[in-house]
């Protein structure tokens, strides 16, 4: 899918730009679905791989992608606090993660009709407005963390 190769160029970018890191440093392995049960896998033998490796950023296409690994650290006895993982929707895999005891989550929080907001609108300027449609929209999030995640609703 178009939408995870994106997310996954995306995050990479924004990382390089903002931190001391090479293409060598990153690690990229995309999941079929990016379901929670299908990254358990491949998370472990990405960290098996790597047992050198101190300090991880892990970023999901959606909260399963990034919550997967936090498991296989802990199972693994890998410290939390040398892990900072990132998720993209903010369900409620997210919010049962916030309430554990570590600080190594945070999640880019999407509305969840947010998209079906934005398309509604662009078909309507479209039939009525003869507007021409974009090629790209992009919908709002907010970052959640574990200080603040009760500021926000999260789907049950």
């Amino acid at each position: 899918l178009s939408v995870v190769h994106d997310r996954t160029v995306g995050y990479k970018q924004a990382l390089m730009e903002d931190l001391p890191l090479k293409d060598e440093d990153f690690i990229v392995q995309d999941s079929k679905t990016g379901m929670f049960e299908e990254n358990l896998p491949v998370a472990s033998a990405i960290l098996n791989a790597n047992p050198d490796v101190t300090h991880w950023i892990v970023t999901g296409i959606n909260d399963d992608g990034a919550i997967a690994p936090l498991r296989i650290f802990e199972e693994n006895g890998f410290p939390l606090e040398n892990v900072l993982a990132c998720g993209l929707g903010g369900y409620i895999m997210s919010y049962e993660e916030f309430q554990k005891s570590h600080n190594s989550y945070i999640v880019t929080k999407l509305r969840p009709f947010a998209e079906g907001e934005a398309a509604v609108q662009i078909l309507y300027d479209y039939i009525t407005e003869g507007k021409k449609m974009p090629k790209e929209t992009l919908v709002p999030g907010v970052i959640v963390t574990k200080e603040n995640y009760k500021d926000y609703e999260f789907t049950f």
